[in-house]
């Protein structure tokens, strides 16, 4: 048995580094070695951190010294971790169950500015168990009288006393205080058999002070072990004197017990087998104070430490009997109207929008509750009440009333409820308990005031008592009064978004009203110059005078309500060029109003038919010094328009000499200048151009140069550039020289 983890923290220290070049390892010239030692017995984890400036890039490693000789040597001590964040990023590296003995954290300068160095912080931690608990356990206390002695021999002390060690013994402490001036008294302990197994003997009248630990390897004392203190007068001129003798044992709070019939703990023969019972007690222990924790450590000889297991025993109160949790009760009200949901809300709870729904003057909201018990209990009695009716709960609970649109209803009722559910005239509500995952729910409508405007809301709401009428949960819904301005709108989307000249496009007009007022609406789309019409759907009409689309009607609000669709069909004119951006703007407005309520946009772009492939080879994938390479470029408009300001391009490596009259196309437009090979023109449809050229590999080519480089090409209506490249490897010449031998026959 060990003690618990305990966590000691090293530095930080400052460490010099220089840039390294961008050399990333444990062994770069220009590193940093510094040199630590873990060496706490135990110790379960080292942690290395390397404080990383911003915009500083250093890496880190950790290494140990394998042969134990104190000098970093490559390949022979271990690198045992590492770590190489970006820039600015600090480094950490942990190291589980580290072997005892001499480390280097090695500092990397991978990219550091400046080059010339800059100071860095690194700090490392060791976890290690410490002490075992304990709680000291007073045996003498008192004072205690002394004569002159016999000096330096224990055995002639005044005052003696024998001690008898427990089962959970961790430590034996005794202190002498209060010794007079000009005395000398001296403190010893002896085992049994006479043996000083500690002694404090200060001079003068200096307190004295002793402590015995249980022997090494060892948790505790054996139980019933015995300890005599002696005290001794070593120098008393005016006996006798009266100091105080303390002595007590550190009684653990935490211990083992073992046993099984011809074993213990000590040892374990073949095919047997020990029990180990692991204890804990601490007087006074109470919630909240710290937790008890060790270690329990077992394993042969051969395997120490094959079983290590961190207990750690937390105070707690002693489970109760289990409560019914009100977190666990769901509290919930919607709203419904012929209209249907509002999209927005006027209130917010818990910064969510509380359900809200359509309403205009003289109609009614219907608003359901529902309580459910998601708890394992059953509740205790509760109150659900919706109060007040028909008036507007926020007005009446927080006066927030007209000056915040707040209408108060005209009338309300009952529609349905669970059993017990009851309109006592001013509110409805229901009592009783709720079993576990069962709920209640009862629906009611509210009449809005045949005064209520644009823009003014209702809300009712439900709170949820305990039977003492203590309020402990709540949910609001509403209906709103939503105006014309905010609920009418729509989408207008063209398909597909890019078209070619000539081509026949759709565009599709969604309308919809999600407000709760019904108006008559016109919508007036001229179509652009760029396209022609072709064919309309639904009560849209068009204008081939004006070049103009347009539909009229009665637009009832609400969600519940059906939108208006229609497509137009068209077609962009052949005359269009490449990039032309085709843009249809219609307007939507109430029939009699000048002002519009909203646009509505839709945009086409025209692209190209064009579409290039190309394809570089070469005829030998690897080469000597002094070969020549032959290159093949083939590039083609596979679309179905022709490809205007067609150009490709081939920048050789320095490494290639290119053999100017080799240079050749299958059209006109080629041309090679300063290292680049390069073709212009236009390419018809289906047409093709093959560009060849030879060139000889150079003296700057070094052994293993993969020479690689990519043919390009683009148009002016094909913008997007095409690649493809061709490797050849440089391989070195080898010389072999053979001996010449001579023989002579006879």
């Amino acid at each position: 048995l060990s003690g618990g983890l305990e966590t000691v923290h090293y530095g930080p220290f400052t460490a010099f580094i220089t840039d390294t070049g961008g050399c990333y390892g444990a062994w770069c010239a220009g590193n940093v070695y510094e040199e630590f030692e873990v060496t706490t017995l135990g110790a379960t984890l080292l942690r290395t951190y390397l404080e990383v400036p911003a915009n500083q890039d250093a890496d880190f490693f950790l290494v140990y010294d394998s042969d134990d000789n104190g000098v970093s040597e490559q390949g022979v001590d271990a690198v045992v971790g590492s770590s190489g964040n970006a820039s600015g990023t600090d480094e950490e590296i942990l190291l589980e169950n580290p072997t005892l003995g001499r480390y280097w954290a090695v500092i990397d300068g991978y990219d550091v500015d400046p080059d010339s160095g800059i100071d860095i912080d690194w700090w490392y931690e060791i976890t290690a168990p410490g002490d075992l608990p304990t709680d000291p356990v007073d045996v003498f206390s008192d004072t205690v009288t002394i004569e002159q002695d016999t000096p330096g021999d224990p055995f002639t002390a005044s005052f003696s006393t024998t001690v008898t060690a427990g089962e959970r013994a961790g430590g034996l402490q005794a202190t002498l205080t209060n010794i007079p001036a000009g005395a000398n008294v001296d403190l010893y302990v002896t085992n049994i058999t006479g043996t000083i197994v500690a002694s404090s003997t200060n001079t003068s009248n200096i307190s004295e002070t002793v402590t015995l630990r249980p022997a090494e390897g060892k948790y505790r004392f054996e139980a019933g072990t015995q300890y005599i203190i002696w005290v001794l007068g070593e120098d008393v001129p005016t006996p006798p004197v009266n100091p105080v003798l303390r002595v007590w044992w550190d009684r653990l709070n935490v211990w083992l017990t073992a046993s099984h019939p011809d074993a213990s703990v000590n040892s374990i023969g073949a095919g047997e087998m020990v029990s180990i019972t692991f204890h804990f007690d601490k007087p006074g222990w109470s919630p909240g104070d710290a937790d008890l924790s060790a270690r329990l450590i077992a394993g042969p000889s051969v395997l120490p430490g094959a079983f290590d297991e961190l207990v750690t025993i937390t105070r707690a109160e002693p489970p109760g009997p289990p409560e019914w949790n009100p977190a666990n009760l769901t509290v919930s009200i919607t709203a419904d109207s012929a209209r249907g949901l509002s999209p927005s809300s006027r209130w917010l709870v818990g910064g969510a929008p509380i359900p809200t729904a359509l309403v205009a003057a003289g109609e009614r909201v219907t608003y359901t509750v529902s309580v459910a018990n998601l708890d394992p209990l059953d509740s205790p009695d509760l109150i659900v009440d919706a109060w007040p009716l028909p008036e507007d709960y926020v007005c009446t609970y927080f006066g927030y009333c007209e000056s915040t649109g707040q209408v108060d209803g005209v009338d309300y009722g009952l529609i349905t409820g669970t059993t017990g559910t009851t309109d006592y005239g001013g509110g409805i509500g229901w009592t009783g308990a709720i079993s576990s995952g069962d709920s209640i729910e009862f629906s009611y409508w509210v009449e809005m005031p045949i005064t209520m405007t644009v823009g003014q809301n209702h809300t009712s709401g439900v709170d949820v008592y305990y039977s003492d009428w203590t309020w402990f949960n709540w949910a609001l819904a509403g209906g709103y009064y939503r105006a014309l301005e905010y609920g009418i709108g729509g989408s207008y989307k063209t398909a597909p978004a890019t078209v070619l000249a000539g081509d026949t496009f759709t565009y599709t007009v969604h309308l919809e009203n999600f407000s709760a007022e019904d108006p008559h609406i016109y919508l007036s789309d001229p179509l652009p110059d760029e396209v022609d019409f072709v064919s309309i759907t639904g009560d849209a009409t068009y204008d081939a005078g004006t070049h103009t689309v347009s539909w009229d009607g009665m637009m009832p609000g609400g969600t519940n309500h059906a939108p208006v669709d229609f497509d137009i069909v068209v077609t962009a004119k052949d005359t269009l060029t490449y990039t032309t951006l085709i843009e249809n703007e219609a307007v939507l407005t109430q029939t009699g109003v000048i002002t519009p309520l909203t646009t509505l946009y839709a945009s086409t772009m025209v692209g190209t038919g064009a579409s290039l492939e190309i394809e570089k080879t070469v005829d030998a994938i690897s080469g000597y010094v002094g070969d020549t390479l032959g290159y093949t470029i083939a590039f083609r408009n596979t679309g179905i328009e022709a490809a205007s300001g067609v150009v490709m391009s081939d920048t050789v490596p320095s490494e290639l000499d290119v053999i100017g009259d080799t240079v050749m196309a299958t059209k006109p437009g080629v041309a090679y200048e300063d290292g680049l090979i390069s073709w212009e023109g236009d390419l018809a449809v289906g047409e093709a151009v093959t560009v060849t050229f030879q060139a000889t590999i150079n003296e700057t080519a070094t052994p293993w140069l993969a020479l690689i480089n990519a043919a390009r090409v683009k148009a002016v209506n094909h913008p997007t550039e095409m690649y493809d490249s061709a490797l050849t490897e440089i391989f070195p010449y080898y010389y072999y020289y053979l001996p010449i031998v001579v023989r002579s026959y006879p």
